[in-house]
Order: structure tokens, then C-alpha cells, then sequence
């Protein structure tokens, strides 16, 4: 279990369940039957902690049928297996609405929820009823304070609400243009920005800055007519990605959709021992968001695994979302040199694949194109960072060559020469090797480097 063995609520929750398998006749009825990771955490003992959240909440839901429903589902007849699967989605669902009503504000809901499911989490809905007359019995929510419901953990309230959210998303249409409405959020976040020159922000920041709004930030542009400007589930889970505040849940979200496919699941627990996993079969399939191994490692930020994952058509597959790895890569990663170093472990191997580079990192293609500050340019963190790979696809899809020729195939590329410092130095000036100096020469004129650089 590696660093979750000092997590005193996951050690509560095994042994809650272990005890309860201790004064049982019928120790093999609480085997559980985990059809989701059953493959993942089990060598060793070393349970994800997806896995115990899961073999915690399907105990909980076996106390729930046998101590209080008083029902017996054994031996497993059609019929019996019928009723379990009801109550089971009935549990499900109904923890799940409750945990979105612990996450989300009410103006949050209305664009995620189904009319009748807001009806139920009104004061005087089903839902809001049964936990404040204590009639859910299943030993995880405390009651409500303030009209809203409380969990015995947070953690509980997101894995609930993971589960619901992953049930939703799996049956919907794939959303033909997150990009569209990701942009508009960008474009109405800069209109509150400071001007550039104002600010000290590090790269990571430039590359990634606000992408997806904070929750003070969201209200207003949430709060748009219906009719006119709904993006629907899909997009409102997909601005969460990124966000602090959201990350527990995304996890959970994002395990149940991969449940089945163990890479997957190794990759997103972050489990150190992942190779184990690593076969053909588990390389090429998607999980229930048509995800590829790729995009998880993309969302989680695990590099290492593209040292194994063939790139040569996964880095633009459109999952469910319409979002690829590259496209995840940029929006989630909030750690600055770990974005650099995955693109460019990216670019190593793609840098001659026909891949529409703007599209794919529209946010570093806008820094490129607009930031004339080079402590903040990406191509400046390439540079000192010596991600060659990430250089040289940045400069030939975005830069100027200083040749007449270059120029006639797209004016709107970029004049690397008028990306200066403070004291009119340019990218030059900073290439600490040679190699990063000859992937730059093409592209800078030696005026730009201070007159004492003698590199």
C-alpha cells in the first residue's frame, strides 16, 4: 500500500472490513466479487486505494441488504441477482446525488442534473428526506448541516460522486468541440488579467495560467441562458480537470472508467510496479471514456510510461471528451517541468508525424505567438530547460527561418529575434549547448546575443 499505509482513514476502513470477516460463518460470502480493478493492488497485498474505497462501499453495501433489509440473495437465482443489481444501483445513485450536492453549488447542479434528480436533492426532496430522517441506514452519512448533507469522510462524498459521474459519462455523446468552449473560458479570463509587463509569473504559469476557472471565477459565465449556452456535463467535468479543489474527485472519476484495464489503473493510482501490466492487449485498449493508456498517463503525469506506449496514433485519438493526450497534457499538468519534460518526450518521437501542432497545444502556440517577454516565453524554458526535442517542434511549426523562402509559407509565424530579456538579449544568448544553439541558429540573428557572450 506504500504511503497510503499511513492514512489512518484507509486503515480504519480494512480493518472495519477485516473484522467483519472474522466473525462471519460464511467467510467466502464476504469475498467481494470486484468485477472493477479486480486485477489491480492484489500482488503483495498491495491494494489501490481505489480498491479499498470500492471494497469498502460494496461491504458496506452487503451490511446494508443483510443487517437492515433482512434480505438473503443466496443461493443466486436470476431472481435474486435482479433485486441485488436494483438495490445496488439504488445505493449507488442515491449516495452518488448526495455526494455531488456536497461538491458542487446549487448553480453547479443545474447544469449537471436531470430535473427530477434536482427535484430530489431540494429540502423536501426524496433524497434530502430519507437522510434527514435517518432512513439510509448504510452507515456513511452523518445527517445534513445547514441543509447539506454529511459524509462521514469528504473522501466518501467524491468517491460517490465519482461513481455517479462516471455512470453518466459513459453513456454520452462525445463532444465534437471541448476546444470551443475551453477558449471561450481563456478569452474571458484574459479580459481580467493584468498586462504582461506587470507580472513575474513563472512559464508553468504562461503555458497553463487559469485555464479552467476557479469556482468564484465560473459563476458568472455558468449562470448563461440555458438555451443559449448550455455545454452540458461533459464540458463542466472537463474544465475540472487541472483544478486543485476537483483532484480527488477526478481520480475517482477517472478509475471507475478505467477499472477494467489494469495499465490504466496502475498508471492513475500511480502504483510504482505498472510494468507488471504492460502487454500488448493492455497497450491498445480504451477504457469506458475511449481513453488509451496514453491519455491517462497524459492526465496523470506519468511519463515514464511513454517510454513504452507506441505514439504513432494515440497522441491524436479523440476520447470521450474529444480531448487527446497532447491536448490533456497542456490542461492538466500542473507541474512546470514535468509538462516540459512530457512534451518533450512527446516531440522526441513525434516531431515527424503529421500532428497539427496549434491545435494540439493551442495554450503554448498562443505564448509562442503573443508573449514578447522572454523570462516568460516557452521557447525561453526550452531553452535553459535543453528539451531539445520540445525546441525543435516548436521552432518549425512556429518560427521564422531567416530565409526569404520561410517567410512565404506562413507570415503569421513568429520572429524569434524579437523575443528579447530586459537587456535585449535574445534565445541565443541563453543556449548553453551547442546542440540547442544549432537548432536556434536558423532561426536567430547573432545581433540578438550580448556583444560580451563569447559562447
Amino acid at each position: 500500500m506504500g504511503t497510503k499505509q499511513c492514512n489512518p482513514l484507509l486503515i480504519r476502513m480494512v480493518a472495519e472490513w477485516e473484522q467483519s470477516t472474522l466473525h462471519r460463518e460464511q467467510k467466502a460470502q464476504n469475498v467481494l466479487n470486484l468485477d472493477l480493478a479486480q486485477d489491480i493492488g492484489r500482488e503483495g497485498g498491495n491494494r489501490s486505494m481505489f480498491d479499498i474505497y470500492m471494497m469498502f462501499a460494496d461491504y458496506k453495501y452487503r451490511t446494508y441488504i443483510q443487517e437492515k433489509l433482512q434480505l438473503d440473495l443466496k443461493p443466486p437465482t436470476p431472481a435474486a441477482e435482479y433485486q441485488n443489481e436494483v438495490l445496488q444501483q439504488q445505493f449507488y445513485n442515491k449516495l452518488g446525488l448526495l455526494g455531488m450536492c456536497v461538491i458542487f453549488q446549487k448553480y453547479e447542479l443545474e447544469y449537471m442534473l436531470r430535473p427530477d434528480e434536482l427535484a430530489d436533492l431540494e429540502p423536501e426532496g426524496r433524497c434530502m428526506m430519507d437522510v434527514a430522517d435517518g432512513r439510509l441506514g448504510h452507515g456513511l452519512l452523518e445527517g445534513l448541516r445547514d441543509g447539506v448533507p454529511v459524509f462521514i469522510h469528504m473522501t466518501f462524498a467524491e468517491f460517490f460522486a465519482g461513481h455517479f459521474l462516471h455512470s453518466r459519462i459513459k453513456s454520452e455523446e462525445q463532444v465534437l468541440d471541448p476546444e470551443g468552449h475551453l477558449r471561450r473560458d481563456a478569452d474571458e479570463e484574459s479580459d481580467d488579467e493584468p498586462d504582461s509587463s506587470d507580472c513575474d509569473d513563472d512559464i508553468g504559469d504562461i503555458i497553463i495560467r487559469e485555464v479552467f476557472k476557479n469556482v468564484s471565477e465560473t459563476a458568472g459565465s455558468l449562470q448563461r441562458k440555458k438555451e443559449e449556452d448550455n455545454p452540458g456535463l461533459m464540458i463542466q467535468v472537463l474544465r475540472m480537470y487541472g483544478r486543485d479543489d476537483y483532484k480527488q474527485l477526478l481520480f475517482f472519476v477517472d478509475s471507475f472508467a478505467a477499472a477494467s484495464c489494469p495499465l490504466h489503473s496502475a498508471v492513475i493510482s500511480k502504483d510504482s510496479l505498472y510494468q507488471r501490466y504492460v502487454n500488448e492487449e493492455n497497450l491498445h485498449v480504451l477504457d469506458d471514456f475511449d481513453r488509451s493508456v496514453l491519455h491517462v498517463a497524459a492526465l496523470h503525469g506519468h511519463a515514464d510510461i511513454l517510454k513504452t506506449v507506441p505514439l504513432s496514433k494515440s497522441p491524436t485519438r479523440w476520447d470521450r471528451f474529444g480531448m487527446t493526450p497532447l491536448t490533456y497534457l497542456e490542461r492538466s499538468c500542473d507541474d512546470d517541468d514535468l509538462l516540459l519534460r512530457t512534451l518533450d518526450m512527446f516531440c522526441s518521437q513525434l516531431h515527424n508525424s503529421e500532428i497539427k501542432w496549434h491545435k494540439e497545444l493551442p495554450k503554448t502556440a498562443s505564448n509562442i505567438k503573443n508573449e514578447k517577454h522572454l523570462e516568460d516565453s516557452v521557447l525561453y524554458a526550452a531553452v535553459k530547460g535543453n528539451f531539445r526535442s520540445l525546441l525543435k517542434v516548436l521552432l518549425s511549426q512556429f518560427c521564422i527561418k531567416h530565409t526569404k523562402w520561410y517567410q512565404r509559407i506562413d507570415p503569421r509565424r513568429v520572429d524569434v529575434d524579437t523575443i528579447r530579456d530586459r537587456d535585449g538579449n535574445t534565445l541565443l544568448f541563453y543556449a548553453d549547448s551547442a546542440a540547442v544553439r544549432k537548432l536556434l541558429l536558423p532561426y536567430c540573428s547573432t545581433r540578438g546575443c550580448h556583444e560580451n557572450d563569447t559562447r
